[in-house]
């Protein structure tokens, strides 16, 4: 795999504030905007008018990828809510392939996903990591990718496999009954073109037209006047 010098950046939505961390070997890192699933549908929902208010350019991959993998790790951007990044950002591409936890790891979790049911405090509640696990998290990461010359492209290979269930399971997460979001009301929908009426819940809609559900959420609430054809008549509530 042939390295380009590539820039990492800062991103910040100018509206909402949310930040992102990324990566472009563009030659204007001003000019790129982002592309994260979360970033994505973050600047689709509020615009794309973003600020870069940070942004550096490396021309060796291994300076590259540790400085990434350190800021990610420190500054805890898949964890803090205030970041749009869903992985650690490395400067080449995700998180690695195959990446299994220790079984002692897996056992703390169990513990831990035991008593936040039971309402008992995490153990690491407000604790801080020590500098040692910083430290070997990201030796752990920069020595995977050097022994495994292959990982980028099984990376790619799992992500390919893994989309289809991935959306499935969000648009299962958005829309089912047991979201928090779920409206239990009646609507009637009306095709303009065909003039076919269908009388039933946002969700099942959304589930059964295949229609964007941004896009729909906003035909309900009188934002748009038609969404692929359809419009809505009149509501009818539980």
């Amino acid at each position: 795999m042939t390295f380009l010098p590539t820039w990492l950046m800062i991103k910040r939505h100018s509206k909402t504030g949310l930040l992102y961390f990324c990566k472009t070997t563009k030659a204007d890192p001003y000019k790129y905007k982002g592309s994260g699933i979360r970033w994505g549908n973050h600047m689709k929902a509020h615009g794309r008018d973003v600020d870069t208010i940070w942004c550096k350019q490396f021309t060796d991959a291994g300076t590259l990828m540790y400085f990434a993998i350190e800021f990610s790790i420190r500054n805890k951007i898949v964890e803090y809510d205030e970041w749009a990044n869903l992985v650690v950002e490395d400067g080449i591409t995700g998180w690695p392939p195959g990446t299994k936890h220790k079984e002692s790891s897996v056992e703390k979790c169990r513990i831990n996903a035991d008593g936040f049911k039971k309402g008992c405090i995490p153990h690491n509640k407000g604790k801080s990591n020590s500098e040692d696990h910083y430290a070997r998290q990201i030796a752990g990461q920069i020595k995977y990718r050097q022994e495994n010359s292959n990982w980028a492209e099984a990376w790619q290979e799992g992500r390919r496999k893994a989309e289809p269930r991935r959306i499935d399971n969000m648009k299962k997460r958005l829309t089912g009954s047991g979201n928090h979001n779920y409206d239990p009301t009646i609507y009637t929908f009306v095709n303009k073109k065909t003039k076919q009426h269908v009388s039933t819940t946002r969700n099942e809609f959304i589930k059964t037209y295949n229609c964007p559900a941004q896009n729909i959420y906003k035909l309900v609430k009188g934002e748009r006047k038609s969404v692929a054809g359809w419009t809505l008549t009149n509501l009818v509530t539980i």
